[in-house]
């Protein structure tokens, strides 16, 4: 067949308008990817913000609001999108603002709730100083029932691993949070200062410097944590004003705080007077002491106080004698009419609404 000259033009501008074309859309997406990529970027450089304050800097959405779980804390339907920060109200079709304040970060992270008796015993574990001893750290990741909370060091070499991990196991984690001990009484040279361990929050640092240095603990931790624990803290927690700005970003974030109380002149209270988030404290040190005697003495000490009060927070340690004596103790407590539950069990323990009259640990 032969082909005219019209012919053989019409089929190459053809060609050329489908090539253009195609150039085209390749340079559109090529582009929408490559600013996608550098709006991702830039919000990983900057400091965490705060939900709830607009004067705050951007909060890495990209990284964290995709493992908030928002659909599952009932704002879906408000169409917030992946880089839209939580506390910009969306509009309703009529342009009412509509209820987007999202739901606390310690209920969007937190295990399914226990179904019990009301006036079951009740006790919760948190296991810290998770993530410096990668090796014993693990073992309780393997070992521990999912109702063992677990509470990472934010700089422990096996922290980002072993927390994700642990998360997809079923435990509630938390951050261990560094906080500036009393000095130690030391020999004929004086007292021995102790070293909480680096971004570590001190009394004399100023409310700005303690804000920064908690967002930097917090920021790898936070797509996974309920809420926050100090770590030694025997100085830090016992000043109001120190821990206040800790106590108001915890607050912000929808996290609630539980007081280790190594001090018995904690502040942190008082220091929460006026704000919303949960305050916990721990109820007994299951490993002061690491021999086994002094580990089932403290095990049968959460027992008892867990059929006199209801309820016991404890907190532990991954020594290898710890994670011993809490394998062969823990399969114990059904028989004993004991319950093991993860920490937010004991917010929702003190939130529910109940008649004091009727409880058998009503005061008389």
């Amino acid at each position: 067949m032969n082909l005219r000259p019209h012919h053989i033009l019409a089929g190459t501008v053809g060609a050329l308008t489908l090539l253009a074309a195609s150039v085209l859309t390749w340079w559109v997406m090529a582009e929408r990817h490559r600013k996608e990529e550098a709006a991702i970027a830039a919000s990983r450089e900057t400091p965490l913000g705060l939900p709830g304050n607009a004067a705050n800097v951007v909060v890495p959405w990209d990284k964290v609001i995709e493992e908030l779980h928002f659909q599952e804390s009932g704002i879906a339907e408000t169409a917030i999108s992946p880089m839209q920060p939580a506390h910009m109200a969306p509009v309703t079709p009529s342009g009412a603002a509509v209820d987007a304040r999202p739901t606390p970060l310690w209920m969007t992270h937190a295990a399914p709730p226990p179904s019990l008796p009301a006036d079951a015993k009740r006790v919760a574990i948190v296991i810290d100083d998770m993530g410096v001893n990668v090796e014993q750290s693990e073992k309780m990741v393997q070992t521990m029932p999912p109702e063992v909370t677990l509470s990472f060091l934010p700089y422990g070499h096996g922290t980002e691993k072993q927390s994700r991990e642990a998360k997809e196991k079923g435990h509630e984690i938390m951050l261990h949070l560094p906080m500036e001990p009393l000095p130690r009484t030391g020999d004929e040279h004086g007292t021995i200062q102790i070293d909480p361990g680096p971004n570590a929050l001190f009394i004399e640092q100023s409310a700005a410097e303690i804000v920064s240095k908690t967002e930097v603990n917090l920021k790898d931790l936070l797509p996974l944590i309920v809420g926050i624990n100090n770590h030694m803290g025997s100085r830090f927690t016992g000043n109001r004003g120190a821990m206040r700005p800790v106590l108001e970003l915890a607050d912000k974030l929808g996290l609630f705080f539980m007081d280790s109380l190594t001090t018995g002149k904690s502040e942190v209270k008082t220091a929460a007077q006026g704000l919303a988030l949960p305050l916990l404290e721990r109820d007994v040190f299951i490993d002061h002491y690491e021999d086994m005697p002094h580990l089932e003495q403290a095990l049968a000490h959460i027992e008892a106080r867990a059929k006199t009060h209801g309820k016991v927070i404890a907190i532990g340690h991954p020594h290898p004698r710890t994670i011993e004596a809490l394998q062969k103790w823990i399969p114990t407590l059904a028989e004993k009419g004991i319950y093991l539950v993860p920490i937010t069990e004991m917010i929702r323990l003190e939130q529910a609404p109940r008649d004091d009259t009727d409880s058998p640990h009503a005061n008389p």
